[in-house]
């Protein structure tokens, strides 16, 4: 009788005892900060989305020239070195003057070209006073354009074909201009030099932009496509590119492809012969949960944990599913999107947390 008396308070007892250590684990497995401890603290918290996966690969490469951007600049025919007017290593701007020719051939086309100007003028006024047929003025327009073509042949520009027209001088002198911008990277001529037809007088570089051979092995598949976004770090700062080409030739000796990227190099930080590390870009169009590895520390057995925020400001450590890792986030199986969690100041709620363990454990 007595047993069945005290039955109810043990049962009691025992719900309160339960209720108690379930309050208790619940304080072991969460953390309550304040507003205001957060705000002192530099915690922010985000709500996770479903988002492009960023991933990159990193592949060594080498600095090369920008074919586009170099020209040689040859004397075009037979002729004598009047003047040098620049030096190997100097910066020039498309359309600076950098020789000057002379030759006999200059002289004799110039004039053959003034006065087939002026026939041609006087064929088309006679034809309109109906002096001369049509054939004739379509005889003197058809040489004058050869004499023209012959001059632009030579290396000579429209412009200077037409100062020459307009001036009614035929002197034998012919003055090269820079096709491009860049800097004067090979020069050997010298005043009163002879040179032939194809001698090469100038090489002339543009490094604005350059290219890198980046090498992954051949055996490696990853989505590197053409327009891949590409990055370079070099003293501190983010060069930015992208990817030109990729080829399918297998080096024998390596075994690695060319990718090849082309680089903005306005700064001039690349040049021509260094190696470099590249960053490309070969995240996919898929979405799916990603958590910056910023916002996240590793537990005693390695595992990722990120603090996700509940109600009346607690945080509760959340040991992540991995299912792929990227330089920069995880993707992860085990996050619902709409999760609010902590992502900055994650250090600071993670050893509050284990702080908090330790008193209450002892």
């Amino acid at each position: 009788m007595f047993h069945r008396l005290l039955a109810p308070f043990f049962l009691c007892l025992f719900a309160m005892n339960v209720q108690a250590n379930e309050t208790e684990h619940a304080r072991e497995r969460s953390l309550q900060i304040s507003l205001e401890q957060q705000k002192e603290a530099g915690i922010q918290t985000a709500v996770i989305e479903l988002s492009t996966v960023t991933v990159f690969i990193t592949l060594p490469g080498e600095v090369i020239l920008n074919r586009n951007n170099v020209s040689l600049v040859s004397s075009r025919i037979q002729a004598q070195i009047e003047k040098r007017l620049v030096s190997e290593g100097q910066e020039v701007t498309q359309g600076d003057p950098l020789v000057v020719l002379s030759s006999a051939d200059i002289a004799d086309t110039k004039a053959q070209l003034i006065l087939a100007a002026q026939e041609k003028k006087r064929k088309t006024e006679l034809y309109k006073e109906k002096f001369t047929s049509k054939k004739g003025v379509q005889d003197a327009k058809v040489e004058f354009d050869r004499l023209f073509s012959t001059l632009l042949t030579y290396g000579l520009n429209r412009n200077q074909i037409d100062a020459v027209l307009k001036a009614e001088k035929a002197d034998n002198l012919l003055e090269i201009l820079a096709p491009i911008s860049g800097t004067i990277t090979q020069t050997d001529i010298v005043a009163g030099q002879s040179v032939d037809a194809g001698d090469l007088l100038f090489k002339l570089i543009n490094e604005e932009s350059v290219w890198v051979d980046a090498n992954i092995p051949s055996n490696k598949k990853v989505a590197i496509k053409v327009g891949s976004s590409v990055s370079i770090e070099k003293n501190g700062i983010l060069i930015k590119g992208k990817v030109i080409s990729l080829q399918h030739e297998i080096d024998q000796k390596t075994r690695t492809r060319i990718i090849r990227i082309e680089m903005d190099n306005k700064d001039d930080l690349l040049h021509s012969g260094e190696f470099v590390n590249t960053k490309i870009d070969i995240s996919g169009s898929e979405k799916a949960i990603n958590i910056p590895l910023s916002a996240t520390v590793q537990n005693n057995e390695g595992r990722y944990v990120v603090y996700v925020l509940e109600d009346n400001n607690t945080f509760r450590p959340l040991e992540l599913n991995v299912i792929k890792k990227s330089n920069m986030a995880l993707v992860v199986a085990n996050v619902k999107s709409g999760t609010t969690f902590v992502k900055e100041g994650v250090f600071f709620v993670d050893s509050e947390f284990k702080k908090q363990n330790f008193v209450d454990s002892h």
